[in-house]
């Protein structure tokens, strides 16, 4: 998607600090382009400090994946690169419940995303990290 199409959100009052922090040895990091530990090798978890944030504070955002910004490994909130992913429906699957003995089973309808993916919320929160880390080539 061409960057003239896509839409920078802004919300005031994001404050929190966003620390990468290993499974295995607990070995913090800076929020950085960073994926094991290089302590370790162990997985990075992305881990939030300061952040306060109820359903209501959501419910009035525009229906986006960027609704969730607090928790979302964006610190600049003005490298958001919305291509309108996320908010699909879950739709109830009746006869595939009762095929698979579950009485109330939904699917994910995310053939609505813009490009029929389950794919399409991380790839433009990936997108907008990358942007907000001096990447400009996808």
């Amino acid at each position: 998607m061409r960057a003239s199409r896509c839409k920078t959100l802004r919300w005031s009052g994001l404050s929190r600090t966003i620390k990468l922090v290993c499974r295995s040895c607990s070995e913090e990091y800076e929020s950085r382009l960073l994926y094991i530990c290089p302590k370790c090798l162990g997985a990075l978890e992305v881990n939030y400090e300061g952040v306060s944030v109820s359903r209501s504070s959501f419910e009035s955002r525009e229906r986006s994946i960027w609704r969730y910004l607090e928790l979302l490994p964006i610190e600049d909130r003005g490298n958001v690169v919305d291509i309108g992913s996320g908010s699909t429906p879950l739709v109830r699957a009746y006869r595939l419940g009762e095929e698979l003995g579950i009485r109330k089973l939904y699917i994910k309808n995310d053939t609505l995303n813009p490009t029929f993916s389950f794919k399409d919320r991380p790839t433009s929160v990936a997108v907008s990290k990358g942007s907000e880390l001096g990447r400009d080539t996808w």
